[in-house]
């Protein structure tokens, strides 16, 4: 599945952002919604939390005297973070960016924080996120299954087991960026003579390669594949794009430069305009939150729109910070 079909979706919900008063005087964003809508009675206590991936080490408080909105925020982050071996099934690199991203986040305590802010304060990028969550999930799902089938495929033909086979597919995914081996690197990375598919394919899948290799045993064939030494993949966004998105891209670069010369005048204090700016910051100094989110912003108008909202906050913020210097 395309990355485009990701957040699709969102230009209705994320259009309406203007619709949102920022008071530059004022010490929060306010948002057109009343404070019911959204707050927990103060008084509630979780004393339990609810059950987590054994992967999953969070850095977050408890899930104490928590909004209805903030732990809904929390169990759709925590439920996007995978386990090395599902990150294996998904085999678009610019998609595994955007779920690196999302765990990068979680793990940023400050970059959690802004996030959670938008998501309570801002509805447009609240339900945003609810769809990108739900796409994210079902890819996930999809690939998941996908790679199972692969792999049992291959052992129909082969003896070797599951344990052997999930290596062989980690590396797989390495060599080609989506589901298939082009011939062409076929032939130039691992000397294979390969010059016809069943059905005309132009690719290999996984299976494909695997039955060429049926008959030998499975370090042969990790050798073969980590000698191949086929170019890394890269997920840098600056790939292959035309004249208007490279416009875009030059645009967020541009903006991680001001980032960087703000840097030495972060101001003090507390309120959620600050927990915003603090995770700006930090966030610009991630490189998996700067990826996932330069993805979103070339290719996203919608969410390109919040993007550019969110900076003029942070450029009044700071221009008042260093006009008080």
């Amino acid at each position: 599945m395309r990355v485009s079909n990701v957040v699709s979706l969102c230009f209705l919900v994320t259009s309406t952002t203007d619709a949102f008063i920022i008071n530059s005087n004022s010490r929060a964003v306010r948002p057109l919604l009343h404070q019911s809508d959204y707050v927990m009675e103060a008084s509630m206590d979780y004393a339990m939390e609810p059950p987590r991936q054994e992967h999953l080490v969070t850095l977050l408080p408890p899930r104490t005297k928590m909004s209805k909105l903030e732990i809904e925020f929390r169990d759709m982050l925590e439920a996007m973070i995978f386990a090395d071996s599902d990150m294996a099934a998904i085999t678009d690199s610019r998609l595994r960016a955007l779920y690196e991203g999302v765990a990068a986040s979680y793990y940023e305590p400050s970059v959690y924080r802004a996030f959670e802010v938008l998501y309570e304060d801002l509805p447009p990028l609240r339900l945003a996120g609810r769809v990108i969550h739900q796409k994210l999930t079902s890819i996930m799902k999809e690939s998941l299954e996908y790679k199972t089938s692969q792999i049992e495929a291959v052992q129909k033909f082969s003896s070797l087991s599951t344990d052997e086979i999930e290596p062989l597919w980690s590396l797989f995914t390495q060599m080609t960026d989506g589901r298939e081996l082009s011939i062409e690197d076929a032939k130039t990375y691992l000397g294979m003579e390969v010059d016809e598919l069943r059905g005309g394919s132009k690719g290999l899948t996984f299976e494909g390669l695997m039955f060429l290799y049926k008959d030998l045993p499975a370090e042969v064939i990790v050798d073969k594949f980590q000698e191949a030494a086929l170019p890394s993949k890269s997920t840098s966004v600056t790939d292959q794009l035309d004249d208007k998105r490279r416009k875009h891209s030059e645009r967020y670069d541009e903006m991680l430069v001001q980032f960087a010369e703000w840097k030495d005048f972060i101001p003090d204090g507390e309120g959620r305009r600050l927990d915003i700016l603090r995770g700006c910051f930090v966030g610009s100094e991630n490189p998996k939150v700067v990826e996932a989110l330069k993805i979103i912003y070339v290719d996203y108008a919608a969410l390109r729109m919040s993007g550019n909202w969110i900076f003029k906050l942070v450029s009044a913020l700071m221009g008042r910070a260093m006009r008080q210097r």
